[in-house]
């Protein structure tokens, strides 16, 4: 029988134990083997040894498996770096206020600068992507320039006549579908492209066939995540959706281009133009969107000039309205300033916003990590001066402050990356552009060396002063002066970190409050149950006047209009030259066309009205108050007072209460200085066709199934969109809405980073006088007195920091609220209520930690004195 100790756990032994240990406790565990074995049993022998050659795995016995030479293991920097965890360890409070605020900093920065990667590497993957272009377009609109990623609708069939040399032509129009899938409706964004377009953005296939897709009309692609949105599994190819098949699946776009798409069909009707009757600026302008590809010896100067030369042609047949044609490359689409409904894209502005805020960002961090460092070693002006007495020279005294911020800074460092990597997943929730939260390796070794700066920054102000001061000065009742220069140089730096807070705070507040105000707007009539109808337009004005009157026979149906632009909702569309009867001078105005069942369908809030002018004339005008205003036309004489619009005249038949296009809309356009000044006019033709549908249904009502039915029976091959005009009002101002989103997070960040530094200093402060602090107790002081005398530095510096925040905030407020409507009144209540809210935020914070000290009994502060 075999009785020996098992040979793993004896081998084990001798791997990992001290040679200086190992006889002993080798003999040892055989001894009590034996007498176990005698008295337990060999298998209880066996499994008490192992459990003993387990136990022996600590940190007093285990062998160093790698050897540290020994002038490196006794070094300075050993020494240093055990010193600098006692001291880390000591300081907890010091230690977590910076380590969080760095790591809250090192976060927020990353989730910035992701953002502006993710947007830059959109559209890089593609193939031969240097000779890919977009045909954008700048429309010019009496004086007002937008530019645009969509081209006019006549634009794609010229293209291969204008540019015989392209070596790939390519279209897409926009299409939003709606479906009834599983029971419920959905709302799928898609486009409709020419054939070429894969062979220009060449998306990778995943399954199925494209060549089906592209032959047939009703079969359709599918992206990645429409398949994982909706569940689809595996078998997806052949599924019916709709009237439409999937014969295809192809990758996600959502991290690899600019374009936003679910659902890809391919089309010969991108040619399609509207009938001369309705050819109207929305259809026009906001249809088409053509890419080229072009030799590696293309002449872009001479592509340029041909494209440019068509734009001339087709300005020709414009009134008030220009085209100018942009190649873009391809790889550039991602940070494009061209306008873009299928993705939400970070433009070159947003990208300079938000390296603004990351160095605004690191500089707060930077001073508040300073700060509290320097801090931290003012509690041990002694230890230095012991260490100075012993023979610690200045370099080595440096050389520990810089080891000790280094540490802290690494991590900082970590719990920023921890921090990023837990909260990524729901952070784009908040960041309203394309995000990939992926880190390469370039950004990580970026932020790394950031940290280190930082770092090296953050030790060098203290490690400076404090090296330099003599021992026999540290022993004096009196502080050495030395130590005032630095005391200066932390107190500077306060009011720097405050002044940056004050200002983001001042400027985020107002800007807040101009957000707040179009968002509170009245807008003068009842959006609820109405609907904008999205439909390509038949070749016939009957087909469409045959659906309207059918859908006015529905029960559910209250009234529908037709109308040149989406009233509230578009931006002024139509501008007009306008003038009184008798008058030269004249206006210009935002002019809306509609037929009479207008009033019907938005019940808008009227000041004057008379119905009789509206029946008894082919065509009338109802204005705002501006445009009486501008005009010189009294409030009470404006009914029935011609209006001069080109070769027409018509009667003002009546007065809005407000205007009402303008509310949705803050960037000013021309003929509007403010909100007030805007002049608007609805012209009302009864029977009138126009480009745009909209319908009130009845509440709760069924209304949309009726309507697509009769739509689907007249147009069988088309589709239908349902658009809520209440969601559409919800969902305006977009821009304002992505930098509200973005400064809130980032204000947030910067108001708790400055406020853990005050929280530091704040116990400095107080820990430095608790003698002080004891004495005037005993002496008679209160609570109150020594809060306040405690605080009064603090008061000083956030009113420094105010003097010089709120100046520059107005001015930088004023300059990019410039081109926006109905600005908020600067007034000194706002201010004050400004200012009281930040000073209390301060103050609450640095109250909370010295209450307490003042409050504590002087018995503890002076027992040792």
């Amino acid at each position: 029988m075999n009785k020996h100790t098992p040979k793993f756990f004896t081998k084990l032994l001798s791997w990992f134990c001290h040679d200086d240990f190992y006889e002993e406790l080798q003999g040892d565990l055989e001894e009590s083997f034996i007498k176990n074995t005698n008295t337990r049993g060999l298998r209880k022998a066996r499994a008490i040894y192992r459990k003993e050659v387990l136990k022996m795995v600590r940190g007093s016995v285990v062998r160093p498996r790698i050897s540290i030479p020994q002038r490196l293991r006794f070094s300075l920097f050993r020494m240093h770096f055990v010193l600098s965890l006692r001291s880390i360890r000591r300081n907890m409070a010091f230690t977590l206020l910076n380590v969080v605020g760095f790591g809250a900093a090192i976060s927020v920065c990353l989730f910035l600068a992701n953002t502006i990667l993710t947007a830059y590497n959109l559209d890089k993957s593609f193939s031969n992507k240097e000779n890919k272009y977009r045909i954008s377009t700048i429309i010019n609109t009496e004086g007002d320039t937008n530019f645009s990623c969509y081209s006019p609708a006549t634009l794609f069939s010229q293209l291969p006549t204008i540019l015989p040399e392209a070596k790939g032509i390519a279209g897409l129009k926009t299409n939003t579908f709606r479906l009834n899938f599983r029971g419920r409706d959905i709302i799928v964004e898609g486009i409709e492209a020419s054939a070429e377009f894969l062979n220009i953005l060449d998306y990778k296939v995943l399954a199925g066939s494209i060549e089906t897709v592209i032959n047939d009309p009703l079969h359709i692609a599918v992206t990645e995540d429409f398949v994982k949105k909706y569940s689809l599994g595996d078998e997806v190819i052949g599924k019916q959706l709709g009237k439409y098949i999937v014969s295809a699946v192809l990758e996600s776009t959502t991290l690899k281009s600019h374009l936003d798409f679910e659902w890809l069909n391919f089309s010969e009707k991108l040619d399609y133009v509207a009938p001369v009757e309705y050819s109207y600026d929305y259809y026009f302008d906001r249809s088409r969107t053509n890419y080229i590809e072009v030799y590696d010896e293309a002449d872009l100067e001479d592509i340029k000039e041909k494209l440019n030369a068509f734009a001339v042609q087709l300005n020709d047949t414009l009134i008030n309205k220009s085209y100018k044609f942009q190649l873009e490359n391809l790889s550039d689409l991602g940070l494009s300033r061209a306008s873009l409904k299928q993705a939400n894209l970070l433009t070159g502005e947003g990208v300079n916003v938000m390296l603004i805020f990351m160095l605004i960002m690191t500089l707060i961090a930077s001073i508040n990590y300073t700060n509290l460092a320097s801090a931290k070693a003012m509690h041990r002006l002694k230890e230095i001066g012991v260490r100075k007495v012993v023979g610690s020279k200045r370099i080595q005294v440096f050389n520990q402050f810089i080891l000790e911020t280094c540490l802290l800074g690494f991590l900082g460092l970590a719990l920023g990356f921890l921090l990023y990597f837990w909260f990524a997943r729901d952070i784009k929730d908040l960041i309203p552009f394309a995000f990939d939260s992926h880190v390469s390796i370039d950004t990580a070794i970026t932020f790394i060396a950031t940290s280190i700066i930082v770092s090296l920054l953050a030790g060098i102000v203290p490690g400076l002063f404090l090296s330099r001061i003599s021992p026999l000065n540290l022993f004096r009742s009196k502080s050495p002066g030395k130590t005032f220069g630095f005391q200066r140089v932390r107190k500077v730096l306060l009011v720097i970190q405050l002044t940056i807070t004050a200002f983001v705070f001042v400027f985020g507040s107002l800007f807040w409050k101009q957000y707040n105000s179009y968002q509170k707007e009245d807008i003068g009539m009842e959006l609820g149950d109405i609907y904008f109808l999205e439909f390509d337009y038949p070749d016939s004005t009957q087909s469409l006047l045959v659906f309207k009157n059918e859908m006015d026979k529905l029960s559910q149906v209250e009234a529908s209009s037709f109308m040149s632009q989406l009233v509230p909702i578009d931006d002024t569309n139509g501008l007009m030259m306008i003038k009184t009867e008798n008058s030269n001078d004249s206006l210009m105005t935002s002019i809306t066309w509609a037929d009479s069942s207008f009033f019907h369908t938005y019940k808008p809030k009227m000041e004057l009205v008379d119905e009789s002018i509206m029946r008894n004339n082919r065509s009338s005008m109802f204005v705002n108050k501006s445009f009486l205003m501008q005009l010189n036309i009294p409030l009470e004489a404006a009914l029935g007072t011609n209006i001069r619009t080109g070769n027409e005249i018509r009667p003002i038949a009546g007065v809005f209460e407000q205007a009402i296009s303008s509310n949705y809309n803050p960037i000013v356009s021309p003929g509007k200085q403010n909100g007030t000044n805007f002049s608007e006019a609805l012209v009302v033709i009864p029977n009138l066709i126009q480009n745009l549908l909209v319908v009130r249904v009845a509440p709760n009502s069924n209304a949309i199934p009726k309507i697509e039915q009769v739509f689907l029976k007249l147009f069988p091959d088309e589709n239908i969109v349902f658009r809520s005009l209440e969601d559409l009002s919800k969902s305006r101002y977009p821009e304002l809405k992505k930098a509200v989103k973005i400064f809130t997070y980032v204000f947030i960040c910067i108001i708790l980073i400055t406020l853990m530094g005050q929280m530091g200093i704040a116990i400095f402060n107080a820990e430095t006088k608790t003698k002080e602090i004891g004495i005037r107790k005993v002496l008679g002081a209160s609570v109150t007195k020594l809060s306040l005398n405690l605080i009064k530095g603090t008061l000083i510096q956030i009113l420094i920091a105010l003097l010089i925040a709120v100046p520059i905030a107005t001015l930088l407020f004023k300059d990019a609220m410039g081109s926006y409507r109905d600005p908020i009144r600067l007034s000194p209540q706002l201010y004050a209520s400004i200012l009281i809210l930040f000073t209390a935020i301060i103050l609450a914070t640095v109250m909370s930690l010295i209450v307490p000290k003042a409050k504590a009994n002087p018995v503890e502060s002076l027992r040792n004195e």
